[in-house]
Formats: C-alpha cells, sequence, structure tokens
C-alpha cells in the first residue's frame, strides 16, 4: 500500500511503481480515469482515441503538438480541407 499527501490544490502524485504498472512512462502526460466506489478510487489509464472521430486504434493514432492524439484519416481529410 501506498501512502501520499494531497497538497493544498487537491493533487496527489501516484507513486512511480503504480505509473509503472500501469504502463505510463516518466514525464508522459497519460490521460487518466477516476472512477468513485466503496469509499476508494479506482484510477485506470484512459485509451487514446482519435479527438476527431474517436478512433481507438493505437497503431492509427499520431500526437499533435500538444499531445493530443489523432487518426491518420483525420490528418488527410484536415490537409484536405486546409488545401482547399
Amino acid at each position: 500500500m501506498f501512502a501520499r499527501k494531497m497538497d493544498s490544490l487537491g493533487r496527489v502524485v501516484i507513486p512511480r511503481e503504480i505509473r509503472a504498472f500501469m504502463g505510463i512512462s516518466s514525464g508522459e502526460k497519460a490521460p487518466i480515469d477516476f472512477e468513485f466506489r466503496d469509499n476508494g478510487v479506482f484510477i485506470t489509464r484512459k485509451k487514446a482515441c482519435c479527438l476527431v472521430c474517436g478512433d481507438k486504434e493505437v497503431d492509427n493514432l499520431v500526437l499533435l503538438q500538444d499531445g493530443r492524439p489523432i487518426c491518420y484519416a483525420c490528418v488527410r481529410m484536415i490537409q484536405g480541407l486546409i488545401k482547399e
């Protein structure tokens, strides 16, 4: 069990061992889901999906400069709109 204190802004650091178990590398801004059940909080890593169409095929996603994922099909669609 890991004990952590909450800071004045309500933030809690997820221990390195738990981040490693969840597949989150150091410095990565991974999307996280929080679920509240039975006096506890369950943390799961949210699956990445395209911000335009919602495609969840991880191999089909690229990251924008701000870290948000977008699929190749949407990139091509947007490029086509820009050229017109």
